[in-house]
């Protein structure tokens, strides 16, 4: 397995790992997370967001550096869509 095909692997972990803590969150009875100020944002929601922005540029990461190196993959072009989705749907659906 080449790099940029890992990249897109993480990106699926990440994705899980987003969705259980997310889950986990809403099952805590009387969890009180911290608001930003005053804008109505929570600080797992502000998290959540920045670990979503990081594992959408995973996606162009791992794209350019398989085209740069050469390493485009039959697995790496299955999995990528796959990563795509998972991300994107699982936020929507959230």
């Amino acid at each position: 397995m080449n790099i940029p095909t890992k990249i897109t692997v993480s990106r699926i972990v990440l994705v899980v790992v987003m969705l259980v803590s997310l889950f986990v969150l809403d099952f805590i009875p009387n969890l009180r997370v911290p608001m930003i100020g005053g804008s109505g944002f929570n600080v797992v929601s502000l998290v959540m967001c920045i670990i979503f922005v990081i594992a959408a540029l995973t996606d162009k990461i791992d794209g350019d550096l398989a085209r740069k190196w050469h390493q485009v993959t039959d697995l790496g072009k299955f999995l990528d869509p796959v990563a795509d989705k998972l991300l994107v749907d699982s936020m929507l659906t959230y």
